[in-house]
């Protein structure tokens, strides 16, 4: 997945979940969460 497509999306996703009256806590940290976990590659070792 290229650096431009993770922007766009998390970037989406954030305006998204904003939009639906969270606070920004709760958004920054559920949309960080989920990247981190679709994006998570092969471990160390």
């Amino acid at each position: 997945m290229n650096y431009e497509l993770v922007v766009v999306l998390m970037f989406t996703s954030m305006v998204v979940v904003l939009l639906t009256g969270r606070h920004i806590f709760a958004v920054i940290g559920g949309v960080a969460s989920a990247f981190a976990l679709a994006l998570w590659g092969k471990g160390g070792g």
